[in-house]
């Protein structure tokens, strides 16, 4: 029985690992480090508050030009080096229950401009994915719709929906989103 136990608990963790691409967040903080991509992540949206095991309180949303200053004022957890994430660091955070959107076979791709380098990337998951699309074991009560990313052209600026996991752009003057800050390293 004892055995069993223990194989149960290596699975779990394991599962547990691979759902978050391994990366860990620092127990009962209010951040998350993602150690792939060797960042730290504020684990409620802006507008909440972490009480220890989760997110309360309502996000708030921000236009293009608020969120920027938001982002270069902000401390937070004893550090002042936040930031808006690139549109690839957000679109990283996106987990697809049901997989990524397909067309004839092929998962749809967008291509995204990210500072000095272009790559594809899945486009958005696929029909009823679960949603929020993203874990909500490490950002919990995240809203289900558009968060701003830094990356931009002079009118437009990338944003990433996690109600269907869509990666888009929109004129950066008109619109009032979400925003989740991270910051280099640990």
């Amino acid at each position: 029985m004892k055995k069993i136990n223990i194989l149960i608990l290596s699975i779990l963790a394991c599962t547990m690992a691979h759902a978050d691409g391994g990366a860990k967040k620092t127990k009962r903080t209010n951040q998350w480090y993602d150690a792939k991509n060797d960042v730290t992540w504020m684990r409620c949206s802006v507008g909440q508050r972490w009480d220890g095991r989760t997110c309360l309180s309502t996000a708030k949303k921000f236009k293009w030009h608020e969120a920027k200053k938001y982002a270069q004022t902000a401390k937070f957890a004893k550090h002042s080096d936040w930031r808006l994430p690139t549109v690839l660091e957000l679109a990283s955070l996106r987990r697809c229950s049901k997989g990524w959107q397909q067309s004839s076979g092929k998962t749809q791709m967008k291509e995204v401009s990210d500072g000095d380098k272009t790559v594809k990337i899945p486009r958005m998951c696929a029909d009823y994915s679960r949603q929020p699309t993203l874990s909500r074991y490490s950002f919990p009560r995240t809203s289900k719709h558009w968060y701003w990313a830094n990356s931009y052209t002079p009118d437009y600026a990338w944003v990433v929906d996690f109600r269907f996991g869509i990666v888009a752009y929109n004129f950066k003057t008109d619109k009032d989103y979400y925003l989740r800050l991270v910051r280099n390293g640990r």
